[in-house]
């Protein structure tokens, strides 16, 4: 049985349309999901994030977690803010227990997935960004279409 998957294209033009389309994530993300992050450094993977956060009601300041591993921000859901740059041998992920978080009972949001691909699981939702110039975004995002129905119906919508 092959599952319906839905791929969307979207430009942000600016930082607040980066964290905007970022936040119509927040508010249709539920328990157990995954975000994985994908991008060159300063492509904008952590201003996403800021929007995620803030689309789940939190008032937390989203800030790269690249040396501590993992930020918690409280929200309607627990949010995991993974960042595995400098993570490069599995060994160490199962070290570290992060695991745990991702197949835990909040949203886990991973930097730079590609250190640990094989461990995620298939229902992730995986954002790629690309770096235009300065401000300009281009923002691919894919999912199985179910469970995320409603987030798949948002996006087909979504404009800045």
């Amino acid at each position: 049985m092959t599952q319906d998957i839905f791929n969307y294209d979207i430009t942000t033009y600016d930082v607040n349309d980066t964290i905007k389309l970022g936040e119509l994530l927040g508010k249709y993300v539920d328990k157990g999901d995954v975000l994985l992050l994908s991008g060159d450094l300063g492509a904008g993977k952590t201003v996403f994030t800021k929007g995620v956060v803030t689309g789940l009601g939190s008032g937390d300041i989203a800030r790269s977690p690249t040396f501590v591993i993992v930020a918690e921000y409280s929200a309607r859901i627990p949010i995991y803010h993974m960042d595995l740059y400098r993570l490069s041998e599995s060994t160490m992920f199962d070290n570290m227990f992060l695991e745990e978080y991702i197949y835990g009972n909040g949203l886990c949001i991973v930097e730079w997935p590609n250190q640990m691909s094989d461990i995620f699981p298939d229902y992730s939702i995986k954002i790629h960004i690309d770096h235009i110039d300065d401000v300009t975004r281009k923002i691919n995002i894919q999912g199985l279409d179910s469970p995320h129905k409603n987030l798949s119906e948002k996006l087909k919508k979504f404009q800045v």
